[in-house]
């Protein structure tokens, strides 16, 4: 029954002729030729656009969104950022994770994540559309890639971001990804201080290593960001989602705020000064404002539009200054992308929670070398409309090392056009062959290039403004679909505008009614009851966004939804009603739109007046010796504290939470482990393989205790981490027992 519907809706609309098949290219890359294979697909996909159609500006039909089912964060933030971009649901990809969230080798990296996703791509037909990816949280920031390097070579560890946008190249295992011009995308600045002119992006476009665009025999990227970091040094979901929630009503606003250039005597400051003048004399022209200042950080400066600085470490909370929604903050540092909890210099997640829309830092050490950080034009690019991730890419000659979190599509300054149709409206129903004429507008001074036509978020067509768009509904099933009509301006930038026209197609007479039985408001604790009824259906099936997580047999039934599968915020669920004489007669129904709250809070298990003041936790081994734990950061203190495996232990203490919000446990092992927090039982599982769970917990402000046990398989590996911003191993700097 899956892969029946599966097949149809990766295939319902237009097909790209001799498109490459996900096993064809899983072969490919073993057989190490994969990135011939990628230059065939963006040919492919060019000769199916129509001359003058070629798309930049990023929008959410380009955007492939990778979550991670087993993390309640990384599908919470992924939620969020979907529903405030309205990302189409073909464009979310739901990738199975239980590897660290810290650091995988590369061959793990390609194997695991970046295959699936090329894969993915190529199987729903998008590979003609998608130009970025846009990892949620709980994936591995830093990738070791000393398998792909000489046994003397420096710098083997990557980004995650970095390492998705030169895909080809690290599929093939070709190390030329970690040169100095490894990206020429770059839009180089001359000596004279001009600068080649800012140019959107697409996956398709093949690049020169003079920047400039070429037909063929260049090299082809995919811009990629991370949208949060939730573990380690980094941000809580509660911060992620507010600065996204920012970043998505920052797009046009034409900020009247300052871009600030930070100068001082540290060489990490002194390397990039020799641009500042050039930056400053661009953005002016642009009319926005910028200055050069000196210090560390700006001071007392409630206008900070953008920020780049140069120091090992700061504190931007005493600084007086406020950053404004949509800003790029950054840091030129060795160590501002190491995330993980022994970081030491102040990472990029500082400028995430104090509102900037995205940041970057290099994972491992780099040295002063400029061309692995952003040149200061990367604020000119912004200026002049790009996207956040478009104006990243272009500022650095080799990004390898250098991880982008953020929103890839913030774009303070895009000029947007506007789309309107005047033919159909929102919720029609509609048969047979409708026409309609598309209505697009820019400012004066500007123009709109073409329109793209998308059905359920697929690229079906591409006009010129004025000209009459046909559409046979007879090719796709009776039910709800999503019409997008995207303008884009007729500029290098090419920023784009959209309308969404929610309608129903009725051509065959098939109906299906879904519904959820209890409140679309639920609690992450809760289990949602949906209903669904298709009269001569063979069977509903029951999708988040793209993921299965439901089948009714035959044409009425119902079906029990944990909320914890659908994570935090707000969702779509779709039901699909089954035709029973192939794709044609199956019938779509609108989707049901629901809330997740976090469960409510636990209450304090303590009083101030009666709280712990030893540090660390209690631990008991089987043979009843008891012990004091005050780190668990190395990989085997479970072991050196004389656990073996087989052997139970429990763990006992208590901790403190400063505000009420959502926390959370990781737990990495192979074996069984319980988790009671106020003697509450939270989290039990028994797995043989080693991987990770993540257990989120609302929690009041106030002391809370933990219980905690279990035994080991194979080897007495253990790791557990707490956290709400980041998340850190347990013991005595967090972890108290009672005396």
């Amino acid at each position: 029954m899956l892969s029946r519907i599966d097949n149809y809706l990766s295939q319902f609309h237009i097909d790209v002729r001799n498109c490459i098949r996900a096993q064809r290219l899983k072969r490919v890359a073993r057989d190490l030729d994969i990135w011939k294979s990628l230059r065939r697909l963006a040919v492919i996909a060019l000769t199916a656009l129509a001359p003058g159609t070629a798309q930049a500006g990023g929008g959410p039909e380009n955007i492939f969104v990778v979550v991670n089912p087993r993390s309640w964060s990384s599908l919470t933030v992924a939620n969020h950022f979907c529903q405030l971009r309205k990302i189409p649901p073909i464009n979310i990809f739901y990738l199975d994770w239980g590897g660290s969230v810290i650091e995988t080798d590369v061959e793990r990296f390609r194997q695991e994540i970046l295959s699936p996703i090329l894969s993915e791509i190529d199987k729903r037909k998008l590979g003609r559309q998608i130009d970025y990816v846009a990892y949620s949280t709980d994936f591995p920031y830093a990738i070791d890639i000393t398998e792909d390097l000489p046994s003397n070579a420096k710098f083997a560890t990557g980004s995650l971001t970095s390492l998705t946008f030169m895909a080809p190249l690290v599929m093939a295992k070709r190390p030329q990804y970690t040169a100095l011009n490894s990206n020429w995308y770059m839009r180089a600045p001359s000596p004279d201080g001009t600068v080649t002119p800012t140019q959107g992006f697409r996956a398709i476009y093949a690049w020169a290593r003079d920047g400039q665009r070429v037909p063929e025999a260049g090299q082809h990227y995919m811009l990629s960001t991370m949208l949060a970091y939730t573990s380690g040094r980094g941000n809580s979901v509660t911060e992620a989602v507010r600065y996204l929630r920012r970043s998505a009503l920052a797009d046009a606003s034409h900020s009247r705020g300052t871009i600030y250039f930070v100068r001082n005597s540290d060489i990490r400051s002194e390397k990039r000064h020799n641009r500042f003048p050039v930056a400053v004399k661009h953005l002016r022209e642009l009319g926005v404002k910028a200055e050069i200042v000196d210090g560390i950080i700006p001071q007392g400066k409630t206008d900070v539009q953008g920020a780049v600085v140069g120091k090992a470490k700061f504190s931007w909370s005493q600084s007086g200054s406020t950053i404004l929604a949509g800003a790029i903050c950054e840091n030129f540092t060795s160590f501002g992308g190491r995330l993980r909890e022994n970081g030491g210099q102040t990472p990029l997640s500082v400028f995430m929670r104090h509102g900037a829309a995205g940041s970057s830092g290099t994972v491992d050490e780099p040295y002063s070398i400029q061309e692995k950080f952003p040149d200061p034009m990367i604020q000119v690019h912004y200026a002049r409309g790009c996207t956040l991730a478009e104006a990243f890419y272009q500022s650095v000659y080799s990004p390898y090392q250098l991880l982008i979190v953020g929103d890839p599509l913030c774009r303070p300054w895009a000029t947007i056009p506007t789309v309107e149709i005047n033919e159909i409206e929102p919720g029609d129903s509609v048969s047979g062959t409708i026409r309609f004429t598309p209505v697009a507008q820019v400012p004066v001074g500007h123009k709109i290039g073409h329109l793209e036509i998308f059905l359920d978020g697929r690229r079906i067509h591409a006009v010129s403004p004025g000209k009459e768009v046909e559409w046979d509904t007879r090719t796709v099933p009776d039910g709800f679909h999503e019409l997008r009509v995207v303008a884009v301006e007729d500029s290098l930038i090419q920023s784009q505008g959209r309308m969404i026209v929610p309608l129903f197609v009725n051509n065959r007479g098939r109906t299906i009614d879904c519904k959820v039985e209890s409140s679309s408001q639920v609690r992450l604790n809760q289990t949602l009851r949906l209903a669904a009824s298709s009269p001569d259906s063979a069977g509903i099936v029951v999708f988040h966004n793209r993921r299965l997580i439901g089948k009714i047999p035959g044409e009425q039934g119902s079906i029990l939804i944990p909320a914890k599968a659908i994570g935090l915020g707000p969702s779509r669920l779709y039901a699909v009603g089954l035709g029973s004489n192939g794709g044609e007669n199956h019938v779509f129904a609108q989707p049901i739109h629901i809330n997740v709250q976090p469960e409510t809070p636990m209450a304090p298990n303590l009083g101030p007046e009666s709280s712990p003041t030893e540090d660390g936790l209690s631990l008991v081994r089987s043979d009843g010796e008891s012990m004091t734990i005050t780190s668990t950061y190395s990989q085997n203190w479970l072991g050196d504290a004389g656990v073996n495996v087989g052997e139970p232990f429990r763990l006992n203490g208590y901790f403190q939470v400063r505000q009420d919000d959502v926390y959370q446990f990781q737990l990495g092992y192979s074996g069984s482990v319980d988790l009671f927090i106020n003697g509450k039982t939270v989290f039990q599982t028994v797995q043989d393989e080693y991987s990770y769970h993540y257990v989120p917990i609302s929690l009041q402000a106030g002391w809370h205790q933990i219980e905690m046990g279990g035994e080991m398989k194979s080897r007495p590996r253990f790791s557990v981490t707490f956290g709400g911003r980041g998340s850190y191993s347990v013991g005595k700097n967090s972890f108290k027992t009672l005396p």
